[in-house]
Protein backbone atom coordinates (compact mmCIF):
# COMPACT_ATOMS: atom_id res chain seq x y z
CA UNK A 1 0.00 0.00 0.00
CA UNK A 2 1.42 3.54 -1.17
CA UNK A 3 1.69 6.44 1.56
CA UNK A 4 -1.09 8.06 0.11
CA UNK A 5 -3.18 5.37 0.30
CA UNK A 6 -2.11 4.92 4.05
CA UNK A 7 -3.25 8.47 4.78
CA UNK A 8 -6.34 8.46 2.94
CA UNK A 9 -7.25 5.08 4.88
CA UNK A 10 -6.64 6.58 8.21
CA UNK A 11 -8.51 9.80 7.57
CA UNK A 12 -11.48 7.65 6.08
CA UNK A 13 -11.03 5.27 9.50
CA UNK A 14 -10.95 8.22 11.67
CA UNK A 15 -14.16 9.78 11.21
CA UNK A 16 -12.57 13.33 10.90
CA UNK A 17 -13.91 15.24 8.13
CA UNK A 18 -11.48 16.36 5.41
CA UNK A 19 -11.84 19.79 6.50
CA UNK A 20 -11.21 19.35 10.08
CA UNK A 21 -8.09 17.35 9.25
CA UNK A 22 -7.06 19.96 7.47
CA UNK A 23 -7.30 22.64 10.03
CA UNK A 24 -5.60 19.95 12.27
CA UNK A 25 -3.12 19.61 9.77
CA UNK A 26 -2.60 23.78 9.48
CA UNK A 27 -3.37 24.42 6.33
CA UNK A 28 -5.13 27.15 4.90
CA UNK A 29 -5.61 24.96 1.53
CA UNK A 30 -9.45 23.97 1.78
CA UNK A 31 -8.94 21.60 -0.98
CA UNK A 32 -5.70 19.89 0.38
CA UNK A 33 -7.72 16.37 0.56
CA UNK A 34 -9.76 17.04 -2.56
CA UNK A 35 -6.38 17.55 -4.31
CA UNK A 36 -4.63 14.80 -2.84
CA UNK A 37 -7.46 12.02 -3.37
CA UNK A 38 -7.33 12.86 -7.20
CA UNK A 39 -3.43 13.09 -7.58
CA UNK A 40 -3.15 16.92 -8.13
CA UNK A 41 -0.35 17.29 -5.19
CA UNK A 42 2.06 15.21 -3.64
CA UNK A 43 2.13 17.73 -0.95
CA UNK A 44 1.02 15.12 1.90
CA UNK A 45 4.97 14.58 2.07
CA UNK A 46 5.73 17.92 4.21
CA UNK A 47 3.38 17.24 6.58
CA UNK A 48 3.96 13.85 7.11
CA UNK A 49 5.31 14.11 10.50
CA UNK A 50 2.35 15.82 11.49
CA UNK A 51 0.23 13.20 10.10
CA UNK A 52 1.63 10.55 12.08
CA UNK A 53 0.90 12.92 15.19
CA UNK A 54 -2.43 12.82 14.24
CA UNK A 55 -3.33 9.15 13.62
CA UNK A 56 -1.19 7.67 16.20
CA UNK A 57 1.50 6.12 13.45
CA UNK A 58 4.61 5.89 12.98
CA UNK A 59 6.59 7.62 10.03
CA UNK A 60 8.35 4.79 9.35
CA UNK A 61 4.67 2.83 8.33
CA UNK A 62 3.52 5.72 6.36
CA UNK A 63 6.62 5.56 4.59
CA UNK A 64 6.31 1.54 3.91
CA UNK A 65 9.68 1.26 5.95
CA UNK A 66 7.63 -0.84 8.29
CA UNK A 67 4.66 -2.82 9.11
CA UNK A 68 4.50 -1.44 12.61
CA UNK A 69 1.43 0.91 12.59
CA UNK A 70 1.77 2.07 16.53
CA UNK A 71 4.87 3.96 17.99
CA UNK A 72 6.37 2.02 20.79
CA UNK A 73 5.05 2.58 24.11
CA UNK A 74 7.74 4.57 26.66
CA UNK A 75 7.70 2.15 30.20
CA UNK A 76 9.45 3.94 32.54
CA UNK A 77 12.79 2.76 32.73
CA UNK A 78 13.95 -0.62 34.70
CA UNK A 79 10.05 -0.69 35.75
CA UNK A 80 7.66 -3.31 34.95
CA UNK A 81 3.56 -2.17 33.86
CA UNK A 82 1.32 -2.75 35.97
CA UNK A 83 -1.99 -4.57 34.85
CA UNK A 84 -3.80 -0.89 34.81
CA UNK A 85 -0.84 0.77 33.24
CA UNK A 86 -0.61 -1.70 30.12
CA UNK A 87 -4.47 -1.51 29.58
CA UNK A 88 -4.46 2.19 29.83
CA UNK A 89 -1.22 2.35 27.30
CA UNK A 90 -3.33 -0.03 24.34
CA UNK A 91 -6.32 2.67 24.92
CA UNK A 92 -3.72 5.82 24.64
CA UNK A 93 -2.36 3.76 21.40
CA UNK A 94 -5.96 3.66 20.07
CA UNK A 95 -6.83 7.36 20.29
CA UNK A 96 -6.30 10.82 18.13
CA UNK A 97 -4.07 13.33 20.07
CA UNK A 98 -7.41 15.56 20.89
CA UNK A 99 -9.38 12.31 22.67
CA UNK A 100 -5.78 11.70 24.66
CA UNK A 101 -5.98 15.55 26.02
CA UNK A 102 -9.02 15.19 27.01
CA UNK A 103 -8.57 12.36 28.92
CA UNK A 104 -5.63 13.45 30.14
CA UNK A 105 -7.87 16.51 31.53
CA UNK A 106 -10.41 14.34 32.89
CA UNK A 107 -7.99 12.38 34.80
CA UNK A 108 -6.39 15.48 36.46
CA UNK A 109 -9.87 16.65 37.43
CA UNK A 110 -11.04 13.15 39.44
CA UNK A 111 -7.27 13.72 41.29
CA UNK A 112 -8.19 17.43 41.90
CA UNK A 113 -11.44 16.32 43.30
CA UNK A 114 -10.38 13.66 45.61
CA UNK A 115 -7.85 15.76 47.13
CA UNK A 116 -10.65 18.23 48.03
Amino acid sequence: MDMLTKILNLLDDSGMSDQEFIAKLGSKNKNLVYEWRNKITKSYIKYIDRIAELFNVTTDYLHGRSDKKMPSSKKPEGKAYTQNQQELDDLISQMMPDEVQRMKDHAKLLIDARKK
